[in-house]
């Protein structure tokens, strides 16, 4: 479950709640609480997407087709895959990219030169 998740089920449960009790001390509590919680929820951060260029994106997607789920199992894929004849060898051989593959696994990521707000669709 993301932030954005936990959010609106806090918020159907705030509305759900208020909807079923009479004790006017139990109210206050929970309203208490509830803004507890929102508060504490405004001072999280989500994992900030990384970009990373259309080649490694496609590598990703492309173990994930294979069946890849964790982080670890599409990192070790495509680390054992590579050789120095392809494209992104280069790229995959800096350790700083090595990093940023890892966090593009592990927390999403935006693709170089993508304009935000458009989605990208694969053809079929």
């Amino acid at each position: 479950m993301n932030l954005k998740e936990l959010r609106k089920k806090l918020q159907d449960k705030e509305i759900d709640t208020k909807l079923r009790t009479d004790n006017p001390v139990w109210e206050d509590g929970y309203e208490r609480a509830m803004r507890d919680v929102r508060s504490w929820l405004s001072e999280l951060d989500e994992p900030e997407k990384v970009t990373i260029p259309q080649c490694i994106a496609t590598l990703i997607e492309e173990n994930k087709t294979y069946g890849l789920r964790t982080p670890l199992s599409i990192a070790y894929y495509i680390a054992e895959s590579i050789s120095s004849g392809d494209k992104h060898y280069q790229w995959l051989k800096d350790e700083g990219n090595q990093k940023l593959l890892l966090n593009a696994i592990a927390s999403g990521y935006e693709i170089e030169g993508t304009p935000k707000g458009l989605i990208q669709v694969k053809q079929l």
